[in-house]
């Protein structure tokens, strides 16, 4: 069961991780786009 466990938390962390720079590029992207449009 804590194997298990181990796993979910690491591919969890992992996904995190990953998705944080693209999570930040997409709100800098819109952020950019609104105030381009006024």
């Amino acid at each position: 069961m804590s194997s298990i466990h181990d796993i979910a938390s690491r591919s969890l962390s992992n996904f995190s991780s990953y998705n944080e720079p693209m999570l930040s590029y997409a709100i800098e992207t819109v952020s950019m786009n609104k105030t381009s449009h006024g």
